[in-house]
């Protein structure tokens, strides 16, 4: 190799050497071009979990967290019926009527008769023994005798046929109501009670049960009682109509169209989540479970079988003694989701 080769080779180390030695200059001096992997990402704030929120205690108590164990309950399920609080001004007039005419007349006729016959017991007795009377004296007081008969007997008539057209639209029940002006009757002509009328889904219930909720506002419940059944059939639906009686609540208006909720089905166990503790999201119901002391675990709970002040769920969703969040649990979610939310910003600012 001549000497001007080797003069060239080593040059060409020289300068690929020096190359070398400026690139990592450059680097030191600019640490972000060092590698493409994000330096940042330990410094992302960690992500709790989906439906996993942690609180210390004193976060807790500012936030008002309360938590109850549920109860166990059995229950059967329930179908939704139609209902309607019924007005009850014919029965108003239906009693004042019958007490104010047809009874009254029935004891005045009967008091008249009685003394009519009294009266004509008393002439015959005179006039059989030694006919100290007159025959015609005693034919006068048979006479008046037979006439109270008669009209205790057209006012009975009568009395009748007002109760009759009463049990035609309410049954025998309220009729005897009216009959012995029961202190029932009392309280529903009062308002202080209401009558109402339920009818069944075709099919479903072969017969009334003893009670039924009536559904007066979101979540809230009263409990009717079944009084008899009904003489009228819905002309709409050509069902059978049940009467029942529920205390007057707010939404128990007369002429309210209402639903009421019927047990069918087989008893199942479970146990009641109050209304409380249930949050929506994303169009789901979800409650919080205690799962320790500062943690609480998000888990979704059925709202098909509404009761009062709450929901019946069967143990296989939520076994009874599980602890829930009944106060703040709308605080959890939003912590849950500002947490979620601070995660995935966290991970886009490091792209």
């Amino acid at each position: 190799m001549s000497r001007s080769s080797k003069w060239l080779i080593a040059a060409i180390l020289f300068a690929t050497s020096m190359a070398g030695v400026a690139l990592v200059a450059a680097r030191r001096a600019n640490p972000q071009d060092q590698d493409d992997r994000p330096a940042a990402s330990s410094q992302a704030p960690a992500q709790t979990p989906s439906g996993i929120v942690t609180l210390n205690l004193q976060t807790q108590t500012r936030e008002g967290i309360r938590v109850e164990a549920v109860k166990p309950m059995i229950s059967r399920g329930q179908a939704e019926a139609f209902a309607v609080v019924l007005s009850v001004t014919d029965l108003v007039n239906a009693r004042n009527s019958y007490f104010a005419a047809a009874r009254t007349n029935l004891r005045r006729d009967r008091a008249n008769m009685d003394a009519a016959r009294t009266e004509y017991e008393r002439v015959k007795t005179l006039y059989d023994e030694n006919q100290n009377m007159s025959l015609k004296a005693a034919q006068d007081a048979e006479t008046a005798y037979r006439v109270a008969q008669a009209q205790l007997n057209t006012d009975r008539q009568d009395a009748q046929l007002q109760l009759d057209v009463v049990r035609q639209r309410w049954g025998n029940r309220v009729t005897s109501w009216v009959e012995n002006d029961a202190a029932v009757l009392e309280s529903v002509l009062h308002q202080r009670d209401r009558l109402i009328q339920v009818t069944f889904p075709t099919g479903q219930v072969a017969d009334p049960p003893a009670r039924v909720s009536i559904e007066l506002l979101r979540y809230r419940f009263v409990q009717a009682r079944f009084i008899s059944t009904l003489p009228q059939v819905s002309v709409q639906i050509q069902s059978q109509n049940f009467l029942y009686l529920a205390p007057r609540r707010e939404g128990l208006g007369v002429g309210a169209n209402i639903v009421a909720l019927v047990p069918i089905g087989r008893p199942s166990h479970g146990s009641v989540v109050p209304e409380d503790a249930v949050v929506w999201w994303q169009g789901e119901a979800w409650v919080y479970e205690k799962t320790s002391s500062g943690s609480f675990s998000r888990r979704p709970v059925p709202t098909n079988n509404p009761v009062n002040g709450g929901y019946f769920v069967p143990e296989t969703a939520i076994p009874p003694g599980s602890k829930l969040v009944i106060t703040g649990a709308s605080a959890l979610l939003s912590q849950e989701l500002l947490v979620h939310s601070q995660g995935e910003e966290g991970g886009s600012d490091d792209t």
